[in-house]
Parts: C-alpha cells; sequence; structure tokens
C-alpha cells in the first residue's frame, strides 16, 4: 500500500512539472506585437522561446532571402502600413532597416511555428531577424 501510494505521488510530480513546460500557442495577433528596435529577451516575453535559433550569419542572411522571396505578405492585407509601422513609422526607417540587413555581418533568427496551414496542413512559421540583439524584420510564412 505504501509503494503504490508513493508511486502515485511521483505520477502526480511528474505530470505537474511536465505540464509546466509547455509552450505557448502561438497567434497571428502574438507576431502583430513585435517591432523593429525590440530586444530579444522582449520578443521571447511575447512569444516564448523559439523552436530553433540560427545564429550563422550566412545561413540567416540565405534564409532571409529566401523568406523575402517567398513572403506572402499577408501583412500588407490585413494592414498596407504594416511595414511602416512594424520599422517605427516612416519610409526612411524601413529603408534604413533594409540597408542594415544587406550590409548585416551577425544576423540571427529565432524560428517559429504555430497554427496550421488550411491549405497544406502544414504549420505556419514565423522568423524573427535580429542584428545585435535587436530586431530588424520578421517573415510571416
Amino acid at each position: 500500500m505504501r509503494k503504490s501510494k508513493f508511486l502515485v505521488c511521483i505520477v502526480c510530480v511528474l505530470l505537474i512539472i511536465t505540464g509546466c513546460g509547455d509552450k505557448k500557442e502561438l497567434t497571428v495577433e502574438d507576431f502583430e506585437e513585435i517591432r523593429a528596435g525590440m530586444s530579444t529577451e522582449e520578443v521571447i516575453d511575447i512569444l516564448g522561446e523559439p523552436l530553433e535559433i540560427v545564429s550563422n550569419n550566412n545561413t540567416a542572411h540565405e534564409q532571409w532571402q529566401v523568406d523575402n522571396d517567398n513572403n506572402n505578405d499577408r501583412w500588407l492585407v490585413d494592414d498596407p502600413n504594416y511595414y511602416y509601422k512594424f520599422a517605427g513609422g516612416s519610409e526612411e526607417e524601413l529603408r534604413e532597416l533594409g540597408i542594415k540587413l544587406e550590409d548585416s555581418k551577425n544576423l540571427i533568427y529565432y524560428h517559429y511555428e504555430y497554427g496550421e496551414n488550411v491549405h497544406s496542413g502544414e504549420p505556419n512559421y514565423q522568423n524573427v531577424y535580429i542584428i545585435d540583439d535587436v530586431v530588424v524584420m520578421m517573415s510571416f510564412m
């Protein structure tokens, strides 16, 4: 009897511990809170830990180019001024971000998955691009 009570207690503790580690279910609205200039800490506070952090500059630039080429620009469909808001409000600030991205030697990105694509059934993903601990761009795929 004592052994079974002990086992029940152990199982309960393990269930509680593993339940506390669940990742947040991300939504599009969570990503809409992210803005250029935020720190990585602010991003993690909003979105949680990323599925993957890619810190190789060349790999990050290659992925940024792929994202750029394949971006469906859902942001613009919902809000034609989204990129200006993301960058701080002006066309000049958006242009400066683009230059910073192209010239960077220390670009990294945080890879997040969320929801499910209604057409393919595959997870949607979002990459948050960061230079020197500051968000500079996002892709929405």
